[in-house]
């Protein structure tokens, strides 16, 4: 994703995204996620450059720079980091099972459930 990815669209923010099948997907931003990541590009400083990675490293990036976008190992790694320190077990802990709690979530709040399949 590019700072550019995240843009308004029908008045609520959203995430461009690629996905399954070269599709482009609109994954709108939580008020809570839109802040933090609001703060981050705050404190990275490249907010203004649209064409640039949205989220980069910070530090073991491997050809030594970091103006490349984290990998989706590299967030990966991240969400077993904060497991682990936070008690939680690793057992089963993949981005896809979050990817399944938020769904059971967002249909637990009365989501459409055509919205959450797509």
């Amino acid at each position: 994703m590019k700072v550019a990815s995240l843009a308004e669209r029908r008045g609520v923010v959203h995430l461009t995204v690629l996905g399954k099948g070269s599709k482009t997907r609109y994954v709108p931003v939580h008020p809570a996620a839109l802040s933090a990541i609001n703060d981050y590009l705050d404190d990275a400083g490249h907010r203004d450059d649209k064409n640039t990675s949205l989220f980069k490293p910070v530090k073991n990036n491997v050809n030594g720079k970091l103006d490349d976008a984290i990998t989706g190992n590299g967030v990966y790694e991240m969400v077993k980091d904060y497991g682990r320190k936070s008690g939680v077990s690793l057992d089963g802990l993949c981005l896809h099972a979050l990817r399944a709690t938020a769904a059971t979530n967002a249909l637990e709040h009365q989501a459409d459930i055509a919205y959450v399949q797509t």
